[in-house]
């Protein structure tokens, strides 16, 4: 009905039929927007962050931008902690948060959240307080105005990120906004680099201008930074060649200096004084305490392949005086420079250098060999003694069981042999014992300390034949001879 009531409006009533248009669009709005309200779902936030700017001793209202259907229930925190009503100066009323008096300390981040059974949100919102004698050029009617730092697109798309050849120019911008206008600081690698300005040049860098420099815009309500990272390549690399040269006296010294370099450098050679300066103080370069020698530059370099050129030092007909350091020092177009060190000994005679050294050199020589036959000798010497040894030992012990093995023998043939000869030995053997009587010269012996009596051949009998064996009688030989009992009518006593 609406619909057919607006198409006859139109054609007839022209300028009415416009504002009947109007009405019923914003009637529709008004139903879509009480439709939408009373569809149930979780919180929403209009914004995630806000900035409130207030005087000291001034009574706020923070208003928490959060809405839904079912109504959600919200609470409030500052720096993590939930505002209750132990907080004798703060109120809160449903979605608002009300401060009596506001002071420093009270500045901060609040956060609103709310709550339904479909879900959460949040708001976060700052707080700062001013004082207004600390902005004495701004009205009373700006202060809500203030605002911190925020930089311009034109900070924000700038490429952060910055790589440049030695000897070009980088540029950096850091523009920002706020009220009051906010104060911009230059930084690199943490430390103040400059304190003014919102661009940044640097003209004819070199690597020692790479680093990570900070863009600070400060105001007394905030502050906002951004990064740049530069990095200066340098374009001229030197290739270190055999950097010691020793020549003798007379004899001619070369000096070499290879450059790697998109464009032809430019060759300075050096030399470091030692004790005296030459009599041309415009070609003597002052380094601290050092002092170096100007020798020239080399307008003859050439090209030694892509991109690699040498340069060459000649020193002819040298001499002692030419010995020290040499420094070949490079410029590339004003890309940076670079520098090689190379050291030149000059002999007075290298022949009689060699000669002096000679025997010296023949003195340790002999020396060496020497102690170092010595020392084979040595070791040969224990090889062959240490067999000997091993080998005598057993050779006696086999003597010895060899004769222990005998007597056993003997004594069991002498057992198994005929009664007749066993008498034998005992009439021997009582003979022996009246000789020690209390007459006898050994009566006054101890018996004890004669030795049991064993069975021993004859000397001039053959080996192990049981009638030779004749029984002896052993005494102690420290004192006394032996006996021998082979003949009765044989006697003997050696003392």
């Amino acid at each position: 009905w609406l619909f057919s009531c607006f198409s006859r409006s139109v054609t007839c009533h022209g300028e009415t039929a416009r504002i009947m248009e109007l009405t019923i669009l914003f009637m529709v709005l008004k139903l879509t927007l009480a439709v939408s309200a009373t569809i149930r779902g979780p919180p929403r936030a209009d914004k995630s962050e806000i900035r409130h700017v207030a005087k000291i001793g001034d009574d706020i209202k923070l208003r928490c931008p959060i809405h839904g259907y079912p109504t959600p229930m919200v609470s409030w925190e500052k720096d993590q902690d939930t505002i209750t009503f132990a907080w004798s100066r703060f109120k809160t009323n449903k979605r608002s948060l009300k401060i009596k008096s506001v002071n420093k300390e009270d500045m901060g981040v609040y956060i609103c959240k709310g709550i339904n059974g479909f879900g959460k949100a949040k708001t976060r919102i700052e707080l700062v307080v001013i004082n207004p004698d600390d902005f004495p050029n701004i009205l009373d009617s700006d202060i809500p105005k203030l605002a911190p730092p925020v930089f311009t697109k034109e900070t924000v798309r700038t490429v952060k990120d910055i790589t440049v050849n030695a000897g070009e120019s980088v540029t950096l911008i850091c523009s920002a906004m706020g009220l009051p206008e906010p104060r911009i600081s230059w930084y690199k690698n943490n430390e103040l680099y400059r304190d003014t300005g919102s661009t940044l040049t640097i003209d004819q860098s070199s690597t020692r201008d790479s680093g990570t420099y900070s863009c600070v815009a400060q105001n007394m309500v905030g502050s906002s930074s951004a990064k740049y990272r530069i990095t200066v390549e340098d374009v001229t690399d030197l290739t270190h060649d055999a950097a010691n040269v020793s020549v003798g006296v007379g004899e001619s010294a070369v000096l070499d200096c290879r450059v790697k370099s998109d464009t032809k450098p430019s060759v300075k050679w050096l030399k470091k004084l030692e004790n005296t300066l030459p009599g041309d103080s415009n070609k003597v370069i002052s380094v601290g305490s050092e002092h170096y020698s100007i020798i020239g530059d080399d307008e003859d370099m050439l090209q030694s392949g892509e991109r690699e050129y040498l340069s060459q030092l000649a020193i002819r007909s040298a001499h002692q005086d030419d010995s020290g350091m040499y420094i070949c020092f490079v410029t590339s177009g004003g890309k940076g420079f670079n520098f090689k060190q190379s050291y030149l000994t000059v002999i007075e005679n290298i022949g009689r250098e060699v000669e002096r050294e000679f025997p010296v050199i023949v003195v340790v020589l002999v020396l060496a060999i020497a102690i170092t036959l010595s020392l084979i000798g040595l070791v040969l010497c224990l090889i062959q003694k240490k067999p000997k040894a091993s080998h005598s030992q057993p050779v006696e012990n086999g003597d010895i069981q060899q004769k222990e093995l005998l007597q056993q023998n003997l004594i069991r043939k002498n057992n198994k042999s005929n009664p007749a000869e066993n008498v034998g030995v005992r009439v021997t053997v009582n003979k022996l014992e009246e000789m020690l009587g209390e007459n006898s010269p050994l009566g006054s012996v101890n018996r004890d300390h004669l030795h049991s009596t064993y069975l021993m051949p004859h000397p001039n009998a053959p080996e192990c034949h049981d009638e030779h064996l004749q029984p002896v009688y052993e005494m102690p030989r420290a004192q006394y001879g032996y006996y021998t009992a082979r003949d009765s009518s044989e006697k003997s006593f050696n003392r």
